[in-house]
């Protein structure tokens, strides 16, 4: 770019799901180093650098189309640099892209004379641009629809590639930095590419001829979307790097909690003959539907599904699903695969399930709610209605006429009325509020052959100043608890292996996937800063933690970092090594960072400590037990540091290659439900209570095996109380 022009700054992400958003672009080698601010009412410019007044716009529907884009007008050479664009919300901060641009003088005066040219010149720059226009993008965008059979990710070069074969390596990745496909010694090398795109990538045969080296991408699906990168190297030397874009587009469906139905839609062109099979499946690679061959099989399907679930018997290529009775756990992505005969992919669609629930908020303290539900059901006397609350447990159950006080949990008891089924309503009056009482209820109707015939639920909130609860514990308590009013949460570094170097001996950590982005979501609900890396080395794990110990951290809370990898007793892995676990605390010690001095340093280690597995024993106690789950083993540890471990000390830890890690499933939930009101070590304990419920079920090796993890304890109360 010349001196005088103007140049889009390209960026996209999906703001429009995302609340009370704030895009900010800037470069970080001026000062003031904010270049443009957008948001949701307009411009907000008053900390722009002067030196972009009057020359910056963004689109006004940004935020809406979540095209980011900065436009940059009257250019100049101080305006080379870098330029990042970030986004902003109440979850935290997230850098969605950097982009280079170069500012060049302009042509010299003996070049004036081609301006005469100029008109001709732009008509040919058009034309060409359209038809090479791969060579020359340095960012291109595809978008495309999910069901599609493929998708191409555009990649072509004018470096000359006609060498010896054996010279020329062609890698891409995606945004992870996991290899998404590899072209070396004149053939596609299947062993280097990541499990989840072997079957699925294909390059050109003649690239060397033709510098294409475009990548074609079967059944795309919203687990591809983001940035892939592709790499040309010549006797290893770096030849051209070239980034696509790929954002596929995902149906939406939404429906309100208590409707009898939703379908999931679904039609396709593939010939549907007797030796297809079809398979519905949920976002936990559940079976929902299973059609083969000519006929259902429930007998394949989970549980969760049996009996709720029917499909058009691909009439006219249409298998959309019907699903009865759908749920706030019923939402999320559905993904819908024909094979063919030899077990093929054929077809991949998904839907995007949004099941909406009524929400009902109170003050605590209230001497009552109502929960509404109303029905057109017809309700005799032999149907039955039953509340239940999220655990479970029977919060009100009406059959044969009247209330059954009896079956009722002893927390409800006494507390519970409902209208007794007057015009269909059967909402639920519940006295007594307290905060324990959020959470989910839900009221099932069932007639005389214990079908369901109707399923609502009403998310109840019940409001708790914890503002002021904390205020008045600080008042008199001021140096037991640690001030997290500061500017900025914090930075929270998640180290997520999943694949490890072959001479390691391990295999792929199928549900560290799972984990990785829930973690990363519940930590922004907190307001952290979140960085999350997949697969380091452990040089690369090192110089990240040494970037972070010398970083100032003057206006954070605190500090928060996740190892998620296999272990051993002091160690964790690397992609490629191990790393001393003592060793990772100590660059944050006081002496190593002092701008975290006094303030709360979090570690969780979700990786096996031993070797040993915990079976359990009976219990001649149960009261005297409760008590103890969950409790906290304190470590020595450096002040102020936290240590929590999924696994008591020399024992394994359990996960699950579909669902997760237990320990890291249940602390984001728990975080996601309380992160915001429990003290921490409070919420630890509530977390090991959890784990420590579960029983490990396979073959006879893990069979009734259980886990405790543990933590180290503070000498102050710690509250992620709203910002």
């Amino acid at each position: 770019m010349y001196e005088g022009g103007w140049f889009l700054l390209p960026c996209e992400f999906p703001t429009f799901e995302v609340d009370n958003v704030t895009v900010v672009w800037s470069r970080y080698d001026l000062s003031p180093s904010i270049v443009h601010q957008h948001q949701l009412d307009g411009d907000e410019l008053k900390d722009q650098n002067q030196l972009y007044r009057g020359r910056t716009s963004m689109s006004t529907d940004a935020l809406k189309t979540g095209d980011l884009s900065l436009n940059l007008t009257g250019l100049r050479v101080s305006d080379s640099g870098t330029y990042t664009c970030y986004v902003r919300s109440a979850g935290g901060q997230r850098k969605v892209a950097d982009v280079q641009l170069q500012v060049k003088e302009q042509f010299p005066s003996w070049a004036t004379a081609l301006l005469i040219l100029l008109p001709i010149i732009f008509i040919i720059a058009v034309t060409l641009s359209v038809h090479f226009r791969h060579f020359f993008m340095s960012v291109y965008q595809v978008k495309v629809e999910s069901g599609e059979e493929s998708v191409l990710l555009s990649c072509k070069t004018l470096v000359c590639l006609l060498t010896d074969i054996t010279d020329i390596r062609v890698e891409w990745k995606d945004n992870l930095n996991r290899m998404a496909y590899v072209y070396r010694n004149g053939s596609n090398q299947p062993k280097e590419q990541h499990r989840h795109y072997k079957g699925r990538s294909e390059m050109k045969r003649n690239l060397l001829r033709t510098g294409d080296v475009s990548l074609s991408l079967k059944h795309p699906t919203d687990e591809d979307t983001g940035t892939f990168t592709c790499t040309v190297y010549k006797e290893e030397k770096h030849l051209m790097e070239k980034k696509v874009i790929l954002k596929v587009k995902v149906q939406p469906v939404e429906v309100d909690s208590g409707e009898k139905f939703v379908l999931l839609p679904c039609k396709t062109t593939v010939d549907l003959t007797k030796d297809v099979k079809v398979e519905w499946k949920d976002s936990k690679t559940r079976k929902v539907y299973v059609y083969h061959p000519g006929s259902d099989q429930p007998e394949e399907q989970h549980s969760l599904y049996r009996g709720r679930t029917e499909m058009n018997r691909l009439e006219r290529g249409d298998i959309t699903l019907s699903l009865k009775d759908p749920t706030s756990e019923d939402s999320g992505t559905f993904i819908c695969t024909i094979y063919n005969r030899e077990k093929n992919i054929m077809m991949k669609k998904q839907v995007q399930l949004k099941v909406k629930v009524q929400s009902v908020q109170v003050d605590s303290g209230e001497k009552s709610v109502l929960l509404p539900c109303k029905t057109t059901v017809d309700l005799t006397e032999d149907v039955k209605v039953e509340w239940k609350d999220s655990k479970s447990r029977k919060v009100y159950v009406y059959h044969l006429g009247s209330d059954q006080p009896e079956e009722q949990h002893s927390l409800y008891r006494g507390r519970t009325e409902m209208n007794l089924l007057e015009c269909g309503d059967i909402s639920l009056s519940l006295k007594d509020l307290t905060y324990e009482d959020s959470g989910t209820f839900i009221c099932t109707v069932y007639n005389r052959e214990k079908n369901i015939m109707m399923k609502k639920q009403v998310q109840l909130k019940v409001k708790e100043n914890l503002t002021e609860s904390f205020e008045s514990f600080t008042e008199l308590n001021p140096e037991k608890a640690y001030n997290m009013n500061r500017r900025r949460r914090g930075l929270a570094l998640i180290f997520n292996q999943e694949q490890f170097h072959h001479q390691l001996g391990f295999c792929d950590r199928h549900g560290s996937e799972v984990d990785a982005p829930i973690l990363e979501k519940s930590l922004m609900h907190l307001g952290f800063e979140v960085k999350l890396f997949t697969d380091l080395k452990k040089d690369d794990i090192n110089a990240k933690l040494d970037k972070a110990a010398n970083a100032d951290h003057s206006d954070a809370d605190c500090l928060l970092l996740v190892f998620m990898s296999y272990g051993e007793e002091g160690y964790v892995y690397a992609h490629d090594d191990k790393l001393a676990v003592n060793d990772i605390p100590d660059k944050f010690k006081g002496t190593n960072c002092s701008s975290l001095v006094g303030k709360p340093k979090i570690f969780i280690w979700q990786s096996d400590s031993g070797t040993e597995c915990d079976r359990p024993c009976i219990d001649t106690n149960p009261e005297d037990n409760d008590a103890e789950v969950g409790s906290v083993n304190t470590l020595p540890a450096a002040a102020d540091f936290i240590m929590c471990h999924a696994a008591a000390k020399g024992y394994v830890s359990f996960r699950n290659t579909v669902d997760g890690s237990w320990y890291i499933q249940d602390l984001c939930e728990l975080l996601q439900k309380y992160g915001e009101s429990l003290e921490f070590t409070e919420l630890l304990t509530l977390v090991n209570a959890k784990v420590s419920k579960r029983e490990a079920r396979g073959n006879y090796r893990v069979n009734h095996l259980r886990q405790v993890p543990r933590f180290s304890s503070v000498p102050k109360k710690l509250y992620f109380l709203p910002k």
